[in-house]
């Protein structure tokens, strides 16, 4: 106890030694700012508002509400009284507070929000986490809470986001995505774009090509797609597609949006019409979804395998590796500086809407391959 405190008072004389009307005010608005993680809950709801950010802001306020929760009863439990309270010649340049110390607040909520944001994006929860350091050099700085107070409610923040993130939620989504699987719910967004369990005459057309029976990906995860697009004769057709189920209400929903944007696809087909052949599908310029294969070259299930895989006019945006193209007939497209039409690039329609729903493209991989025609998600 003694080292704790001896620790706690070289912090404060050090916030004390360090004090200057410039500091003070810059680290004022930061620690105002975060009151009552005020900061943080706009953030939450701000995230919100965004499809592809939508579950970060979720999670944000989720653990923002749990970890709030904890730090009260904690507060209430150890009842430490602040720094000032206990030393009346330590000043504080803020208001005083009259709540407790153990554990600190500001430091709980905000490295919880930074470690929701760092668990769905690596780059954006980096700097999430040096605002959150500021937050908890503020409240030592001002001597409203003692170093051993921000620490411990900084642990308290990640402990208790990654406990919600890492072990509860995927608990919960497993259960939920049990639940999906074993519904026959069929559902329709519009005229042409309907969705529906696989039923005895589809399988009869998929089961031995496209499908063979596994420990995967069974038959009731998928959905069948009914859909309306633009041909390249500037025609409207009507497609099918096969998807997981947990992705064919977001899938009817882009292909609606490329429809109505009069997006042209030229064919939209199960690849069990190629014998469930993905080189003679891509040759024909068929878009494509779930086919139980392999990546190319490789022994790893690819995700199309799983039905969370999306390929768009693949004759004329081809997989790229090493110098190899598929489909071997694309060879002419694999020029992504030459111009020519149905070419899919960072400002196409397609990519744009795609992302819009928390879908990667292949375009912007960084593993030294290029899948031009490829559009995937992870659930």
């Amino acid at each position: 106890m003694e080292l704790i405190n001896n620790i706690d008072m070289f912090f404060i004389n050090t916030a004390l030694d360090m004090r200057n009307s410039t500091l003070s005010f810059f680290l004022s608005i930061i620690t105002t700012v975060a009151d009552s993680g005020i900061c943080w809950i706009i953030l939450g709801v701000v995230l919100l508002l965004f499809r592809r950010t939508r579950k970060t802001g979720f999670f944000v306020l989720v653990c923002l509400l749990f970890t709030w929760l904890l730090n009260e009863s904690i507060k209430n439990m150890i009842c430490r009284p602040r720094p000032y309270d206990t030393y009346p010649w330590i000043t504080t340049v803020i208001p005083p507070l009259s709540s407790y110390s153990f554990p600190s607040g500001h430091a709980s909520s905000s490295f919880a929000a930074a470690t929701a944001i760092f668990l769905f994006n690596k780059k954006a929860g980096i700097w999430t986490y040096f605002a959150s350091f500021l937050v908890a050099i503020s409240r030592i700085y001002f001597c409203v809470h003692y170093f051993t107070d921000v620490i411990a409610g900084a642990a308290e923040g990640v402990l208790m986001t990654v406990m919600i993130i890492r072990l509860i939620y995927p608990a919960i989504n497993k259960k939920y995505r049990s639940n999906l699987y074993k519904s026959d719910k069929e559902y329709t967004i519009g005229q042409g774009f309907c969705a529906f369990p696989i039923k005895s005459d589809i399988f009869a057309r998929i089961n031995g090509r496209s499908y063979r029976p596994n420990d995967k990906v069974t038959i009731d995860m998928l959905h069948y797609l009914k859909l309306r697009y633009i041909g390249f004769d500037g025609l409207e057709h009507e497609g099918e597609m096969i998807v997981n189920r947990i992705i064919s209400k977001k899938t009817l929903r882009i292909f609606k949006r490329l429809y109505d944007k009069g997006y042209k696809i030229e064919k939209i087909r199960l690849i069990d019409e190629y014998g469930a052949d993905d080189e003679k599908s891509m040759t024909d310029n068929n878009s494509s979804a779930f086919c139980f294969r392999t990546i190319a070259n490789t022994e790893t299930l690819s995700n199309h395998a799983l039905g969370l895989a999306i390929d768009i006019n693949p004759l004329y945006n081809p997989y790229i590796q090493n110098g190899r193209v598929l489909p071997a007939a694309a060879e002419k497209y694999a020029d992504r500086n030459a111009d020519f039409p149905h070419k899919i690039t960072k400002n196409d329609y397609a990519v744009k809407i795609f992302k819009s729903y928390g879908f990667v493209w292949g375009g912007d991989w960084q593993n030294g391959s290029k899948d031009y025609q490829h559009f995937d998600i992870k659930v």
